[in-house]
């Protein structure tokens, strides 16, 4: 399970996280093109540029996103966002079962908001503010091609 947290300045949120929680062992990477790919923005083609660190908190990944580009649409959306904002994601093994898992999200009426492939992986953002006041998030599938690194880029 994770908790993805959209931030606007990921060097200050991981300084705030780890002074006040002792949050340490962060991973770091850069999410754009070509290790993201299929870049779906409701539905739309789009491209997107982010930062992302890992931290393992228990059986709990804090993956905090920060958006440094994209095509417009996924840079105002990203712009709008509240400092802070999170969703849950719930991972699976394989690229097959959370395919499954997004079939089942659509056909139960929840709408794709960001989704695409990440190295070996897919990922599902949906809509659901109605009932959780925030996305949803379903991912899987290997990501044994992205290079993680003890230090923000």
């Amino acid at each position: 399970m994770d908790i993805d947290v959209w931030v606007k300045d990921l060097r200050a949120s991981l300084a705030r996280l780890t002074d006040r929680y002792e949050l340490t062992s962060w991973k770091h990477t850069e999410l754009k093109a070509p290790i993201v790919s299929d870049l779906l923005f409701r539905d739309e083609p789009a491209e997107i540029d982010m930062l992302a660190a890992v931290c393992e908190v228990g059986p709990v990944a804090i993956e905090l996103l920060q958006v440094r580009d994209g095509t417009d649409p996924v840079m105002r959306w990203a712009d709008a966002l509240p400092e802070g904002y999170w969703h849950p994601c719930a991972y699976h093994a394989t690229v097959e079962e959370v395919d499954a898992a997004y079939a089942d999200f659509r056909a139960h009426g929840f709408e794709p908001v960001l989704s695409g492939r990440i190295a070996g992986s897919s990922f599902y953002m949906l809509d659901a503010t109605d009932l959780l006041g925030s996305m949803i998030e379903v991912a899987g599938g290997p990501l044994g091609t992205i290079t993680w690194t003890d230090g923000p880029s």
